[in-house]
């Protein structure tokens, strides 16, 4: 008899602690400077019949913008910046950048909205994946890669060594502005 108790206080101790709020840390922005600063909160979590925890309030992440400058035979900037749907970006400098190492800030919702609709309004999701398109680059000159998402199913990458369309040089020349406006935060 004292043996049949050990799992029925086994399967209460594993669903209680299952069942207590998790914590996380993500970023968030500071209402009074628009700073971000890293924060702790609970993730409302639903226990299914399989005993599996599903996030209930959790939206999921992705890059809408992935931009990267690859290394030359020269003196090229090597880095690379994302902008992920909730409006925080990341910079990393490899090489020959001014601002060295690995970079966040909060964009806001409004700067946001503005390259988003910058990719629809300039049809760049219709783009060919590669340039030149036929593919015969020239190897002196650097690569430079973009990958864009609408949305978390949504993606299009493209490499770009040289014969890129002017939208996309456009768009190149916005991420830069972007890259330069941001009051940036260093990691670590």
């Amino acid at each position: 008899m004292k043996y049949s108790l050990y799992p029925l206080l086994l399967i209460i101790i594993i669903s209680t602690v299952a069942c207590s709020p998790k914590k996380s840390k993500v970023l968030q922005e500071r209402p009074n400077d628009g700073l971000v600063q890293e924060v702790e909160i609970e993730i409302d979590t639903q226990i299914t019949t399989a005993n599996q925890e599903v996030d209930t309030h959790i939206e999921q992440k992705y890059n809408i913008v992935e931009y990267v400058k690859h290394p030359c035979h020269g003196k090229c900037a090597v880095f690379e910046f994302k902008i992920q749907n909730d409006g925080i970006a990341f910079y990393e400098c490899k090489s020959q950048c001014y601002r060295y190492g690995e970079f966040y800030a909060y964009l806001g919702t409004e700067k946001l909205q503005e390259i988003k609709d910058y990719i629809n309004n300039n049809q760049l999701m219709n783009l060919n994946h590669i340039y030149p398109v036929s593919g015969n680059p020239v190897p002196e000159i650097p690569l430079t890669t973009f990958s864009l998402s609408l949305s978390s199913s949504d993606n299009l990458s493209i490499k770009s060594y040289h014969h890129t369309p002017q939208s996309l040089l456009n768009f190149e020349k916005k991420l830069q502005e972007v890259i330069e406006e941001i009051n940036w935060e260093k990691l670590n």
